[in-house]
């Protein structure tokens, strides 16, 4: 198991208190440091750009949590899903399955093709 497969029980132990109103995604990732991604694996919260502040923990067991804010990509894949499987049926680019996600938002869940 990869580091950061060894993420993922600690992501769905503590989804509940992840998973809040303006989050839009929770999947493991690396920890960024001025725009620039470490070596240090932490637990990756993409939030919607009209999300106010939330209270989400600093860490969880340890693991730090980098709180990040949508790219307009992902905004239109979590509040225009048809939109954006019909984008990402022609770009490959745009597919997001390098890392498991956790309780996308409602919207969203639709059934994007498999690839």
């Amino acid at each position: 198991m990869n580091k950061l497969e060894q993420l993922l029980p600690i992501i769905d132990a503590h989804l509940q208190e992840l998973k809040l109103p303006g989050v839009l995604s929770i999947r493991p990732g690396y920890k960024l440091q001025n725009d620039w991604p470490t070596s240090q694996p932490a637990i990756v919260v993409i939030t919607s750009k009209d999300a106010g502040p939330l209270q989400l923990p600093q860490q969880v067991d340890g693991v730090p949590v980098d709180v990040r804010p949508a790219t307009e990509v992902e905004q239109v894949r979590f509040q225009q899903p048809q939109r954006y499987a019909m984008l990402a049926a022609q770009r490959t680019e745009l597919r997001s399955d390098a890392f498991p996600e956790f309780d996308p938002v409602a919207e969203a869940e639709v059934l994007l093709p498999q690839w």
